[in-house]
């Protein structure tokens, strides 16, 4: 349920550049937009139904602003979780990079979770 999708432009030296290209800009794009509004349906579906479950997350690092521990689920899902009171101080938070931890889902974002740890699975 994710995709790195573009319109097609030809790659001089491949097959695909001999091809005559007569599909209009308006609707490549109109298809490209189709095909990405149906990827993040399905992957805000998948994420919906994850919404209050217990997950195995690793924990990666932070979030860009550190306000939050960053981790993914077993099935790649990105979750921003609260850093532990008292485990705000960089030694401390650089003790959950590299765990597995079981961590609750709070909220579902357009294309994160958010979570709270419930323990260390180590």
């Amino acid at each position: 349920d994710n995709s790195y999708s573009f319109i097609f432009s030809p790659r001089p030296g491949t097959p695909a550049a001999n091809l005559e290209d007569d599909t209009p800009y308006e609707m490549k794009l109109k298809r490209l937009q189709r095909l990405i509004a149906q990827i993040d349906s399905q992957a805000l579906t998948v994420s919906q139904a994850m919404l209050g479950n217990h997950e195995r997350v690793l924990i990666e690092g932070l979030t860009r602003d550190n306000a939050h521990l960053l981790g993914r689920t077993e099935n790649n899902r990105v979750v921003n979780i609260v850093i532990p009171k008292g485990d705000s101080d960089q030694s401390a938070v650089d003790q959950w990079i590299g765990q597995m931890l079981e961590v609750k889902v709070t909220e579902v974002l357009k294309h994160t979770l958010r979570g709270e740890i419930v323990h260390s699975l180590v």
